[in-house]
């Protein structure tokens, strides 16, 4: 299943471009290259090159292991600043605060708080954590303000309904 191998992340990895072409016998050949990059100890000069002659060649996995995917050199790095997030601040105010992170279908990873916020990844990073957090601070507590503000308007307003209905009486 193609979908399973993060292409994008592991040729990012990799220093090549995520190629976006199909024919039988590519996913062998990536599994080859996995495996061919493995027995390198991670270390390839060319890797687009070694990529394009597994293509080309159409090498075989010769003993392929879902477990070279589990490697951490193919955890995309949203996915690893959300680890890093949960190490330093704690899972539960990461969980309380962050919405999501990821990547859009054009390469740009983001975070997405509960207020609707969305930062670039690579702002979060500059910053660094501690930094960051302060930010997400102040975010949260303007989010819940508004909340705060809406419900009281939304108490008032219901109010004003009760007492002109009750004049119509």
């Amino acid at each position: 299943n193609f979908a399973n191998y993060l292409y994008h992340h592991i040729f990012a990895t990799l220093g090549c471009s995520p190629l976006r072409l199909c024919y039988e016998g590519l996913e062998e050949a990536i599994q080859a290259f996995i495996e061919w990059w493995f027995r390198k100890n991670k270390h390839i000069d060319y890797p687009t090159a070694g990529f394009v002659t597994a293509i080309h060649e159409k090498w075989k996995p010769i003993q392929w292991s879902d477990d070279y995917l589990s490697d951490s050199e193919f955890i995309p790095r949203y996915q690893k600043w959300w680890q890093r997030a949960g190490q330093v601040w704690g899972n539960d105010f990461r969980n309380s605060n962050i919405a999501d992170v990821g990547e859009d279908n054009h390469g740009f990873e983001y975070i997405q708080l509960i207020s609707g916020d969305i930062f670039a990844l690579d702002y979060a990073e500059r910053l660094g954590l501690f930094e960051f957090q302060k930010i997400v601070n102040l975010k949260i507590t303007e989010y819940q303000q508004d909340r705060v503000n809406l419900n009281q308007n939304q108490v008032h307003a219901n109010e004003m309904k009760l007492k002109i209905l009750s004049e119509f009486k």
